[in-house]
């Protein structure tokens, strides 16, 4: 009688055995789909700036020109290049930069220092500094 429970089993076992691999299996497949499909939704929800292709809007630097994915980053509203150093807002295809208050040029709205006077807090510049700073920016070519 043992041996015939330990036969039940084993066939019992095997059976159950191949059911979770086909369940696995069915699983894994239904899951790889689902990530093909959010792959697919959310390319179409991404907003590129550029020129138009077969494939919609690719992704290009509005400062450089530079449409390598390698080295364009997509930041949600922001499209930064890391050749340049330049960020693209998506919503107008125009660089993202902000007036700096210490020197009054340019600079990126993200970055911790201006690039042209160092400057990170964010305080306007009295008259004297602005101008000294600004010969300094001038005679180094900026």
């Amino acid at each position: 009688m043992d041996q015939l429970k330990k036969e039940a089993l084993r066939k019992g076992l095997k059976t159950v055995r191949k059911v979770v691999t086909v369940v696995g299996a069915f699983a894994g497949l239904a899951y790889l789909v689902s990530l093909s499909d959010d792959d697919e939704s959310s390319n179409d929800e991404v907003l590129f700036v550029g020129d138009d292709t077969s494939d919609g809007v690719e992704m290009k630097c509005a400062h450089c020109g530079n449409t390598d994915e390698n080295s364009l980053f997509d930041e949600k509203e922001e499209i930064y290049c890391s050749k340049c150093h330049h960020r693209t807002l998506k919503s107008t295809g125009e660089d993202d930069l902000v007036e700096c208050p210490f020197c009054h040029r340019m600079r990126d709205r993200k970055a911790m220092y201006c690039r042209w006077c160092n400057d990170s807090a964010w305080q306007p510049s009295t008259q004297e500094e602005f101008e000294e700073t600004d010969r300094i920016l001038k005679d180094m070519g900026f």
